[in-house]
């Protein structure tokens, strides 16, 4: 993207000129186009520029009896494929016939006295069709295959050249044979040069050989041959052919009768000026250059070789009729005019030719004038410039300050300050420029940008006054545009616009924006409003800061940039026809309040070079631009509405966030806050926030608040900080909400009430359950009591499990936020499972955890391995999981490695005959357990304790021969 912009269209000449963006049609594909809106209009057509005559005028068809051409005006909606020339006839000028024109330009027929003769080729060969010009009555027809060289047709003979070996010439003529012309041959690879009639011709081969050739007969003689380069013409009663001096030696005029009675020759002195022949009556006449554009047709003395009066002057283009006179288009009035003229007989205008318009390259507006470049659209400097009167009162006219005609092409107009390329010296712009103001102007010897009101001039790093060229300042790194002498400048991260005066008479302001933070070019100053890029779309930035920005209906690629005029925006963009072609189009939208969009057109732009041409009115609601056929057209938009000039604001602010001080505090109470005045459905910059009114009230703790009982003190009214301190009161909360009052006077509501109280007291919290240490059970259940002054509003409760070999995992949550007191909990065989809990209360304070209550679920005596064939395992509804290990003999162990342990657990059957075990971890005795008890009874938890946790094999050991044994689960605790 350019950071150095300054006013519409302000980019270096070398790649576009005024409002004019070069563009190809697919930057917006047609699949992509919008219809056309039907409501379009095209504005009011300006004075043209008359074209010269040579411009638009096709004339490429002549014969005794007909002429053919037309003159039309440029349009790019203009189908190649439809374009046509118009037939005369030579006797009255009446227009008779339209001959079209193919898409590749090439005119597919050509007159031959009073026929129309056309070729229809195809990929097999070319039919060749003769019809009256007139009626349309076709005469005959042939064809001709691809293997031939056609090199002359007409109303009765058509003549090729055979690609074979021979070479042959071939004849065909209505109602006969086709016929092979004796005496010539010719290459079927490049035409020949060949002039004549229904008589006879006149043919040269390039190579310095001249045949004239009888169609009657269907023979050729050599008349000459000659190492020059040769041209040959063909009068009523002579054939000629000109040994060629390139214009530095003499040429040499050979000629031959047609009845073959005579033949001479005679040298033509030699002319810087002299371009070829025409023929002329019964000899010919010396075309010399006249100028770059146009010639001067002198006839020649066949006697002495001299070159006569000329006979016409001003010649765009010329052709003879074959019956001795010429037809030429000359441009010796505004518009042209075909004329006729004849050996001894003066000039006749046969037909005026119409006015057309020229081609603009550029547009700009100045004043109440409108600028106008012509000439090239890639050069400049090679252009025209012209004023025209915005009402279109007067033609346009030359580009001066006053008194002097300024030339150059077209750069900018801003204010009513011109910029012109006077001269260039190569690429990228390279050049002199003119800078051009009612009563005077002056050069720059480099490219330069003119601001929107044409009073400051930006050179490569400074600003200058347009005229006088006074040093205004440097010219800034980052984004910016000039409006008048007031720079704009854009921060880095599109929040702030800053407006600095060039002349120093005003101290800088700034303008917040509001805008996306993806903001960061300044594209365009309309003075009151400024068009900002956000990436791929475009926002109005209104400078008094009454609007907010918005988004414009231009959305990235188009084929101009937006420009902002006094109220408006406009850009070029593609919308499809009724045909579904794709055609360009100029879209306004309103900065106003309505902000809709209007189309005009249709516009030029849809080829490359040059793009859209458009300009826009800083000073009132117009525009121009230049339409489809590249002609200048004024809009005057007074559709447009007027926006506001004071500030709208009927929205009141809204809170953002609340906060200060935490439900429950050690004091000192505190309040804070936050709101925005900003509305979103607001076309209206807001008018922020100005003050702020906040009350409280101080009901019991936990207690409702009572609408009736709120207290607003004058020091807590029209604060203009968002905190405040609040009074407390022991055993109550202080509860407050605020309300806002922005510059408008818009008050917000009361926010929502938030207390606080002075309380930093958590509740008082103790676990009571579990209570045994191992269980069988699948669950445990954990208990807990609490307190609190404020009421403990809920718990947490968590824990932490290890297996009979691991250290204890991470917290598992349980229950958070529950108002009960007691839950169970799923135990997973052989984990020892450590409870905690916390309260907290209505205010938030909250509880340390509680210290750990932990439990083992045992496993079955199937975990323990039998280190002897002494065990025996039987089963029971009666065991804890259906089996029993039991011994009688001593010594014999039940283990299980990986154990680490502080507490062994060993659930077992005792009896009156029971005997004993001895516990083991690693190589440590734990302890020993007695099985004896008065009476047998089973699933007994027994257990012993070291006084540090230790790691190794677990083992059982029976400590009694003769008396059971039996070992039904066990559990471990690491702590």
């Amino acid at each position: 993207m350019n950071h150095r912009r300054l006013a519409r269209g302000l980019v270096l000449p070398f790649l576009l000129t005024v409002a004019t963006v070069v563009a190809p049609l697919g930057a917006l594909p047609a699949a992509q186009a919008t219809p056309i809106d039907p409501s379009m209009t095209a504005g009011v057509r300006l004075p043209v520029l008359p074209q010269a005559p040579g411009r638009g005028t096709d004339f490429r068809l002549a014969s005794s009896d007909y002429l053919g051409f037309s003159r039309t005006q440029y349009d790019e909606t203009a189908p190649s494929d439809k374009a046509t020339v118009d037939v005369y006839r030579t006797s009255d000028a009446t227009r008779v016939a339209t001959v079209p024109v193919s898409s590749y330009g090439y005119l597919l027929d050509e007159l031959s006295s009073s026929s129309l003769v056309h070729r229809d080729a195809t990929p097999e060969g070319t039919t060749v069709v003769v019809s009256d010009v007139e009626t349309g009555r076709v005469s005959w027809s042939v064809w001709v295959p691809k293997a031939e060289l056609i090199i002359s047709t007409g109303d009765t003979w058509v003549l090729s050249v055979a690609s074979d070996e021979t070479h042959a010439v071939i004849l065909r003529r209505p109602g006969q044979p086709q016929q092979v012309v004796s005496g010539i041959t010719l290459s079927a690879y490049q035409l020949p040069y060949i002039d004549g009639d229904s008589r006879g011709f006149v043919v040269s081969n390039n190579g310095g050989t001249v045949w004239t050739l009888d169609l009657d007969s269907a023979s050729a003689d050599v008349v000459l041959t000659t190492t020059r380069s040769l041209h040959v013409y063909a009068t009523p009663s002579r054939f000629f052919a000109v040994e060629d001096g390139y214009n530095t030696i003499d040429d040499v005029v050979h000629w031959w009768e047609r009845d073959g009675v005579g033949q001479g020759q005679v040298s033509v002195p030699a002319v810087p000026d002299g371009r070829n022949y025409v023929p002329f009556g019964d000899r010919l006449a010396s075309v010399r250059a006249e100028t770059g554009w146009s010639d001067r047709v002198e006839p020649v003395d066949l006697g002495s070789g001299a070159r006569e009066d000329a006979v016409l002057t001003h010649v765009l283009s010329i052709h003879a009729l074959g019956d001795g006179r010429l037809a030429a288009v000359i441009g010796d009035t505004g518009n042209g005019r075909v004329v006729l003229v004849g050996d001894g007989a003066p000039a006749t205008t046969f037909r005026e030719l119409p006015e057309l318009g020229e081609t603009a390259v550029s547009v700009g507006l100045s004043g109440d004038r409108v600028v106008t470049g012509y000439g090239d659209a890639w050069n400049t400097a090679y252009g025209t410039t012209w004023t025209t009167p915005l009402d279109g009162s007067s033609s346009p006219q030359q580009l001066t300050d006053g008194t002097d005609v300024i030339a150059g092409g077209l750069v900018q107009a801003a204010g009513d300050t011109v910029l012109t390329q006077a001269t260039s010296t190569g690429c990228c712009g390279d050049g002199s420029y003119r800078v051009v103001w009612p009563g005077g102007h002056r050069d720059l010897p480099t490219a330069a940008r003119l601001g929107r009101g044409g009073l400051v001039l930006a050179r490569a790093d400074a600003f200058e006054d347009a005229r006088s060229g006074a040093p205004l300042g440097a010219v800034p790194s980052g984004p910016y545009v000039v409006d008048g002498r007031t720079l704009w400048t854009l921060s880095r991260d599109g929040a702030l616009l800053t407006a600095h005066d060039l002349s120093g008479a005003s101290p800088d302001r700034s303008v917040t924006t509001y805008l996306p933070t993806t903001c960061g070019d300044v594209l365009e100053s309309g003075g009151r409003f400024l068009l900002v890029r956000c990436l791929d779309d475009y926002f109005s930035v209104d400078t008094l800061g009454i609007y907010r920005p918005w988004k414009l209906a231009y959305h990235a690629p188009q084929p101009s940039d937006p420009q902002v005029g006094a109220g408006f925006a406009a850009w070029t963009t593609y919308q499809e026809d009724a045909q579904g072609q794709t055609q360009a189009v100029v879209m306004v939208q309103d900065l106003g309040p309505s902000r809709q969009t209007r189309t005009y057109g249709l516009a030029h732009g849809r080829y490359n070079p040059p793009g859209p041409i458009l300009a826009v009115d800083d000073n009132a609601p117009r525009l121009v631009y230049a339409d489809s056929q590249s002609l200048i057209r004024r809009v005057d938009l007074d559709w447009l509405t007027a926006p506001a000039q004071t500030l709208v604001d009927t929205s009141a602010p809204h809170v953002v966030s609340t906060g200060g001080s935490a439900r429950a505090t050690a004091g000192p109470l505190s309040a804070q806050w936050a709101f925005s005045d900003s509305a979103d459905e607001s076309p209206f910059v807001p008018s922020g926030v100005q003050d702020y009114d906040l009350r409280y009230q101080q009901p019991a703790v936990l207690s409702p608040v009572v609408e009736g009982s709120w207290v607003t003190p004058d020091s807590l009214t029209h604060l203009t900080k968002t905190t405040a301190m609040l009074p407390s009161t022991p055993g109550r909360d202080t509860c407050w909400s605020v309300r806002a009052r922005d510059r408008a006077g818009n008050a917000s509501a009361w926010t929502a009430p938030r207390c606080t109280t002075v309380d930093v007291t958590a509740p008082v919290v103790r676990l009571t359950a579990p209570t045994a240490l191992a269980t069988t059970s699948t669950a445990a259940l954990v208990a807990w009591t609490g307190s609190d002054s404020a009421g403990v509003a809920s718990y947490d409760v968590r824990y932490r499990r290890a297996t009979f070999g691991g250290s204890l995992g991470g917290y598992v949550a349980v229950a958070n936020g529950t108002k009960v007191k007691s839950l169970g909990v799923n135990l997973a065989a052989g984990y020892q499972y450590c409870f905690s809990v916390r309260g907290r209360d209505g205010l938030g304070n909250v509880s340390a955890w509680t210290a750990e209550r932990c439990i083992a679920k045992v496993l079955d005596d199937r975990s323990l391995t039998i280190g002897s064939s002494a065990w025996t395992r039987t089963g029971a509804s009666v065991f804890y999981g259906g089996t029993v290990t039991t011994t009688r003999t001593a010594g014999v162990a039940l283990t299980r490695p990986g154990v680490t342990a502080r507490q062994v657990f060993v659930l077992a059957t005792t009896c009156s005959s029971c005997g004993s075990v001895a516990v083991y971890v690693g190589s440590t005795k734990v302890g020993t357990l007695s099985l004896t008890s008065s009476s047998t009874r089973n699933k007994v938890m027994l257990s012993t304790t070291l006084s540090t946790a230790r790691s190794g094999t677990l083992k059982l050991v029976s400590t009694t021969a003769g008396k059971p044994v039996y070992v039904d689960a066990f559990a471990v605790r690491s702590r």
